[in-house]
């Protein structure tokens, strides 16, 4: 039995989720209370984990990197951002290096995101002649010949 840090109803084990970093290996909050939980609550609460929790998987490209949360609280974060416009959206930072601040945070796709990525780079010169190269060869075996400059 456990009870419920929200609506302080004991309950039996299998009503909470499990967490890896709860003290019991169990979510505070039971499984309706945490169905109540706005999107946006989830992303705050999955943004303070993965900067602020050694133990979480993703903490070292957040919080191991030195990726901090600026906001004052919840409020203050739902105010710059607003509601999520559509479930495909998720928070981002537009400068991919900066904290979760005001002013950094915005919704974004995921293409938008992939796109937004510290390994993300652009294609060097050398690249670019590597590609046309393979396209040429690859028309070249199928005796299609196209008038590309070098």
């Amino acid at each position: 039995m456990k009870t419920c840090s929200k609506c302080k109803l004991l309950l039996d084990k299998d009503c909470f989720y499990k967490q890896v970093t709860g003290k019991d290996g169990l979510h505070c909050w039971c499984k309706s209370c945490d169905k109540s939980i706005t999107p946006e609550r989830r992303i705050w609460n999955a943004m303070k984990q993965r900067c602020t929790n050694p133990k979480c998987k993703a903490y070292k490209n957040y919080g191991g990197r030195g990726i901090k949360i600026l906001y004052q609280n919840f409020t203050e974060f739902f105010a710059d951002v607003g509601p999520r416009p559509s479930p495909e959206l998720a928070i981002d930072r537009i400068d991919n290096d900066g904290n979760y601040e005001p002013g950094n945070c915005k919704w974004s796709t995921m293409k938008e995101q992939n796109n937004n990525k510290r390994n993300r780079r652009p294609a060097t010169d050398e690249t670019k002649k590597k590609i046309s190269k393979a396209i040429k060869d690859y028309w070249n075996k199928k005796k299609i010949h196209l008038n590309l400059r070098d």
